[in-house]
């Protein structure tokens, strides 16, 4: 009857190896004696096979060759912080297939990567493994290029965000005597919406401040699409220089678009509605999701209020 292979744990594994190699270090003379030598001494020593051995050896090679490399950062990190992706068992042996010639199998890596400490789990917080699609860094490759391309051309760039201050801070608890009675007010939070132009400093005549209601104390349900429009074209665009770069994030106040592609909460009349405006053909028969998916078939570039207002001035956004 053959011999059941024998499993060894990490640790049993870890001594196999270090027996192996104090038994190597005391040849003299490693080209003239057979490399089983020591192989037989550690199978002696261990209580192991020797293909246990050469096993074990050659696995704690091949790891020590794919994450413990002299000056080179371990595998799985580098997908999270330089190529932003998951770091997939099949992307990863891809990778070290390309990197480093590994010669085992996806089992094997497997193997390997549960035996280094990592496990494949839920993440307990979205931000704890951010990463980033290939579209949003073309986006930034392109806003990058853009902005040197203005600065080149010496033109004003200005940039616009909120910010907010609490005028008074509510402290939960404090230090009281029993003699004394300590009251904290309630929190009134101050939003300002304000300019700033990278050559002149803030834009003048462009602040705004503004109380936000008690009720949730959260600036931005304060600001919509009609209050940013009336600061926008009474304050700040007649405070700018000309041909001004206004740069802004993509907040939905910002993003109000022109005649709005429908959605899922799209009333079918307003859905036909649309579909007439740009003039296309549909029968009066067709049911929501019908009229929905040739809508969105013929969805075209987006195109948003504050652009328009910031272009008919010559300005860019």
């Amino acid at each position: 009857m053959a011999e059941r292979k024998r499993i060894l744990s990490s640790h049993s594994k870890e001594i196999v190896y270090n027996v192996s190699k104090f038994f190597e270090s005391q040849i003299q003379q490693p080209t003239a004696t057979p490399v089983k030598a020591f192989t037989e001494r550690t199978a002696e020593a261990t209580l192991v096979s020797k293909a246990t051995i050469r096993r074990v050896r050659r696995e704690k090679n091949e790891k020590g060759r794919l994450f413990h490399q002299k000056g080179r950062k371990q595998k799985i990190h580098e997908f999270y912080t330089v190529r932003r992706q998951l770091p997939t068992i099949d992307r990863l042996y891809e990778s070290i297939k390309c990197d480093i010639n590994f010669p085992g199998s996806k089992s094997l890596l497997l193997k390997i990567v549960k035996e280094l400490g990592f496990k494949w789990k839920r993440s307990q917080t979205k931000r704890k493994v951010l990463i980033e699609k290939d579209a949003i860094v073309e986006k930034r490759i392109k806003y990058l290029h853009r902005i040197k391309d203005y600065r080149e051309k010496d033109m004003n760039l200005v940039y616009i965000d909120e910010t907010w201050i609490d005028t008074a801070y509510t402290a939960k608890k404090c230090w009281q005597h029993e003699d004394e009675c300590f009251r904290t007010s309630k929190p009134r939070t101050t939003s300002y919406h304000r300019s700033w132009g990278g050559k002149f400093g803030f834009v003048p005549n462009a602040l705004l401040i503004y109380k936000a209601k008690s009720c949730t104390g959260d600036y931005h349900h304060e600001m919509n699409g009609e209050n940013l429009k009336k600061w926008f074209t009474e304050k700040l665009l007649c405070s700018l220089p000309e041909k001004s770069v206004i740069i802004m994030d993509n907040a939905s106040y910002y993003s109000v678009q022109f005649n709005k592609c429908p959605t899922t909460n799209t009333k079918k009349a307003d859905i036909q509605a649309w579909l007439r405006s740009h003039k296309i053909q549909f029968d009066n028969k067709l049911l929501h999701p019908q009229l929905l998916a040739l809508a969105k078939a013929s969805k075209q570039t987006p195109k948003y209020v504050i652009d328009n207002i910031a272009r008919e001035r010559g300005h860019d956004i």
